[in-house]
């Protein structure tokens, strides 16, 4: 009799043991001044809001006569370590404060991880907006932007971000990291016939 088994080796890489994290939290410090924190699996960042106005890179004026009358766009990006990738979950806009002259002013920011919309938020008054930021996942780089508009009736005094002095009263974008396992250079002749099938016979 003879019997035909049929092995197949299976490699590449493997994702394990994903833990949250606050990948990227930007904050005031008091006195126009400004911190970022990231997680330590964040190998680099650039934070490109540096259209601030009066109070560095997070308060926006009111322009030609109160109005926000063009788009603003601002962004930041950062990059995963070598051996770990992101989960995104959520992209908060922390206790923002808002100043309308006249009118039913309002502000509208619609929200881009590396080019892809999370929707529009509408800001009119002190307070919090979040996106959904979950089935953003094994992305070992993130551009997040933002499109800032004047919408409504009447006139924008000013839009400001988290004008709370403390940690998670800014930008603050969370996910949590994933521990990208890489195959041994010893294991490199096997991971050579990965996904083909070799037989084994056996006679008896």
């Amino acid at each position: 009799m003879k019997k035909t088994i049929l092995i197949t080796i299976l490699s590449g890489v493997v994702a394990s043991g994903a833990q949250a994290a606050v990948l990227y939290d930007q904050y005031s410090t008091g006195g126009g001044l400004w911190t970022v924190d990231t997680d330590a699996a964040v190998d680099t960042f650039t934070n490109n809001f540096d259209n601030g106005g009066w109070n560095g890179t997070r308060y926006w004026y009111g322009m030609a006569g109160g109005s926000l009358q063009t788009t603003i766009t601002e962004s930041v990006e950062f990059a995963a370590v070598a051996g770990s990738e992101f989960d995104l979950s959520s992209i908060t806009w922390n206790n923002y404060i808002f100043g309308q002259t006249a009118g039913t002013a309002e502000v509208d920011v619609e929200a881009f991880v590396n080019g892809n919309s999370l929707g529009t938020q509408t800001f009119n008054a002190f307070g919090s907006q979040t996106w959904d930021a979950s089935g953003l996942d094994n992305v070992s780089s993130v551009t997040v932007s933002f499109e800032i508009t004047e919408t409504g009736s009447g006139a924008v005094s000013f839009f400001e971000l988290g004008p709370n002095n403390a940690a998670g009263n800014g930008l603050l974008i969370e996910g949590s990291v994933v521990t990208v396992a890489v195959p041994e250079p010893s294991s490199t002749a096997l991971i050579g016939l990965a996904g083909v099938g070799f037989l084994l016979r056996r006679r008896r």
